[in-house]
């Protein structure tokens, strides 16, 4: 029998000896270190997938570690692991094989939602919005959080360019239903819409019956729209959604794409074929343009 160490023996004796470290009386900064030196070693050589493994599972670990939120020691050390992977590669492919491997490893559907938050303030700083946005609609509550930021200060600084209200709002809610977060997209639109009232002044009154509440515009028809759209979708219930549709036929035609999806993901109705070869969340999910 062979006493060659393989690949993934190796790893997983580096991985446990990292685990052991950081969860030990030693210093976080020595197992910072550690770790540090570990995947410059690995991007040097340019051996990047195994530097995502161990990359994604030093994430892991300094989060689990960092119990108390006002260690700001371990967020640094967590943004500059990240760092020093995507810096040694092509940072596109390098953020979609990092995120491959929290697939795999993390349970979530989309990836690790810490991994997706750094990843965003990554872009963020490289001031590459567009595919920052995707990683934000990803994450957890504080990317949540950065991202109502960010489209409230797009808003605000577009509307001069005036950039009609319904695109921040139905941006919000569309990406979270995309990726079946109700929750955030309920959160998040009602803090839009909160932001935007008090900016602009208006008395809005408030329309409610059993579980709905919404802010009813006498002279937006689209934000009324998006609102019961977010009611119809926790229903689940398809005569809702077409009586919707039916009632909006202008809204229906204007999100067209995007109801065939929502139909699709929430109430069972199968697509019509056509030639682009089907609906992408992510195109769905990119910046404003």
């Amino acid at each position: 029998m062979s006493g060659k160490v393989s690949d993934e023996q190796r790893l997983k004796r580096i991985i446990n000896k990292f685990q052991a470290n950081i969860h030990s009386s030693k210093p976080v900064y020595e197992s910072y270190q550690q770790m540090t030196t570990i995947l410059n070693r690995y991007t040097t050589v340019k051996n990047y997938k195994q530097g995502c493994l161990i990359a994604v599972e030093g994430l892991k670990e300094f989060s689990i570690k960092n119990t108390n939120p006002e260690n700001k020691e371990i967020d640094l050390i967590l943004q500059d692991l990240l760092k020093i992977f995507v810096n040694n590669t092509i940072l596109h492919n390098s953020i979609i094989i990092l995120n491959n491997f929290t697939i795999s490893k993390s349970g979530f559907k989309f990836g690790d939602p810490l991994i997706h938050d750094l990843i965003a303030d990554l872009l963020f700083e490289k001031e590459l919005y567009l595919e920052m946005e995707r990683y934000l609609v990803l994450g957890n509550k504080d990317s949540f959080n950065k991202y109502v930021e960010f489209l409230w200060s797009y808003y605000s600084q577009s509307k001069s360019f005036n950039l009609p209200f319904e695109d921040v709002l139905s941006r919000i809610i569309f990406s979270y239903v995309f990726v079946e977060n109700i929750k955030f997209a309920k959160e998040g639109s009602q803090t839009l819409l909160s932001r935007y009232i008090t900016e602009n002044n208006l008395t809005i009154p408030e329309k409610s019956k059993k579980y709905i509440n919404m802010k009813f515009f006498s002279d937006n028809e689209t934000l009324n729209f998006l609102q019961l759209l977010l009611i119809v979708i926790q229903t689940k219930n398809v005569s809702f959604f077409n009586k919707l549709k039916d009632q909006y036929q202008k809204e229906a035609q204007i999100y067209q794409t995007q109801l065939q999806y929502i139909g699709e993901l929430y109430f069972n109705i199968k697509p019509v074929n056509n030639s682009s070869g089907g609906f992408n969340i992510m195109d769905m999910m990119k910046g404003f343009t």
